[in-house]
């Protein structure tokens, strides 16, 4: 069994401290053997540091710059119509200008701004390259796989969805969850053999 972990493993061309925390995990978590139904299975990991390819393509190119820190706020926006509300005191207009303005902190007076004061950290790339990984897996000819993808994340559906409907493609596929058990595709997933497993996190 091959067990393949994305994810920010790069800061820039380097590796992120996320890399070393996620070693770290599967060496104590990732048994390098098991025995399932009578039949001992031996596990590989890896991470995915490079594109999955054919036996005849050419050489894959390492992606880098998986993990970025942003010093910008989330893009929100205030609701029309929004309920007031009833708390003495409350701090729903500070949070308003706060929002409108990026300041680093309530007061109208603070000279900085958010950027100056805090940061945030995003994954990039990883979703598709998993969706490319997955699907050069599950139509190629000349191997019939067992798949089991291990995520949340609905941008990967579409992909999932793709395999599935094209003869040629992988032998099974398992989607494991853990958050969100349910999604507006299961339906036409389960009726073209897709196994759907929700796993509550511990």
């Amino acid at each position: 069994m091959r067990v393949r972990s994305y994810g920010g493993w790069f800061s820039g061309t380097g590796p992120s401290q996320s890399r070393f925390e996620a070693s770290d995990y599967y060496q104590n978590h990732c048994p390098p053997i098991f025995r399932s139904k009578g039949t001992y299975v031996r596990v590989t990991f890896e991470f995915a540091d490079t594109l999955i390819v054919g036996p005849f393509a050419k050489r894959p190119p390492q992606i880098t710059n998986t993990h970025v820190s942003r010093n910008s706020t989330q893009t929100v926006r205030l609701r029309a119509g929004a309920a007031a509300c009833i708390e003495t005191g409350c701090e729903l207009p500070a949070v308003r200008r706060w929002v409108r303005k990026s300041k680093a902190c309530f007061r109208d007076a603070c000279p900085h701004q958010f950027a100056d004061q805090f940061t945030r950290d995003e994954q990039k790339q990883v979703d598709v390259h998993l969706a490319i990984d997955f699907l050069s897996l599950a139509f190629n000819p000349l191997v019939k796989h067992h798949i089991a993808i291990a995520s949340d994340d609905t941008d990967l559906l579409p992909a999932i969805a793709s395999a599935t409907i094209n003869q040629q493609a992988v032998a099974s596929i398992s989607h494991i969850r853990f958050n969100n058990p349910t999604s507006y595709l299961d339906s036409f997933l389960q009726e073209n053999g897709v196994h759907l497993v929700h796993i509550k996190p511990t």
